[in-house]
């Protein structure tokens, strides 16, 4: 079983990396390492999750007993369902804001939905991400604003 994740982070927070190229997952007979390795590890990921997807949280505890108060700080990594996400809509804002050539690797038309690629530029309409409960969807838009963010040169984010 191959998991990427922070050394400050518990094991709970390593995640299986399931995508070489984010179009797809990886067929279960390919070893998790040779998908994390081609999938995470390749140059152009890595240093995009190192810019842009990771973050850190502060946690405070307090022993009853002593009232000692312990404070602690994790480094967390996105997984590889928000790395792909996030690109994919930092793509979609860029398209609707009409900054750039359209480079979405993924598109509504994959889910037979109307394609991104038929909308016209700077139409400011951008997509949504939809996740599942506890997939990281506040994670997810902290690191979309921190792309955008640097993408738009510093746009009002509400």
């Amino acid at each position: 079983e191959a998991k990427a994740g922070s050394l400050s982070a518990g094991y709970s927070r390593f995640m299986s990396w399931k995508s070489a190229d984010g179009k797809a997952e990886a067929s279960h007979l390919v070893s998790q390492l040779e998908v994390l390795i081609n999938g995470m590890l390749n140059k152009a990921t890595l240093l995009d999750l190192l810019r842009h997807f990771i973050v850190f949280e502060k946690s405070k505890k307090e022993d009853p007993k002593t009232w000692v108060i312990t404070i602690s700080t994790v480094k967390k990594l996105a997984a590889y369902h928000q790395y792909y996400a996030v690109n994919a809509a930092v793509a979609s804002t860029l398209r609707a804001a009409d900054m750039v050539e359209l480079k979405v690797a993924q598109t509504p038309a994959n889910y037979g939905l109307p394609s991104v690629a038929q909308q016209p530029k700077g139409d400011k309409k951008a997509g949504v991400v939809w996740h599942t409960q506890g997939s990281g969807k506040s994670l997810s838009m902290v690191f979309y604003t921190g792309k955008i963010v640097l993408a738009l040169d510093n746009p009002t984010i509400l």
